[in-house]
């Protein structure tokens, strides 16, 4: 998971990652389904052989403005689209109990495009 909170694009930002595979991108909040300008990484992800915060492998990543993206092993994506919106959900919450209050706002004035919806709306 990556998150951006400037309202400037993070064009190649390098990222550590754990495995030598190819990652997809499951979850992008910057997507234009959620009226965003759909920068992302789209074509996927090809982890190469540099080690980067922490980690053996890294890539780099289009990392859009104001928004998070949620990356997953290309062979376990089908699987985790229904993850990735719990796990940011509950991840920008734990980070921020005021968001909750925003999300809640939102789902309920925008019930049709609300991902979070299920999982912190009531």
């Amino acid at each position: 998971m990556a998150l951006n909170f400037t309202p400037v694009p993070r064009n190649r930002y390098r990222i550590g990652l754990p495995l030598a595979c190819a990652y997809k991108e499951v979850f992008n909040s910057d997507s234009s389904f959620y009226g965003g300008s759909n920068l992302g990484n789209g074509s996927g992800i090809r982890a190469e052989p540099i080690p980067w915060m922490g980690q053996a492998y890294s890539a780099e990543i289009e990392l859009p403005p104001l928004a998070g993206i949620i990356l997953t092993r290309y062979k376990f994506a089908q699987y985790s689209i229904r993850f990735a919106t719990h796990y940011i959900a509950r991840r920008l919450v734990l980070a921020n109990p005021h968001l909750l209050l925003a999300i809640r706002t939102y789902c309920i004035a925008q019930p049709t495009r609300c991902v979070l919806r299920q999982t912190t709306c009531v």
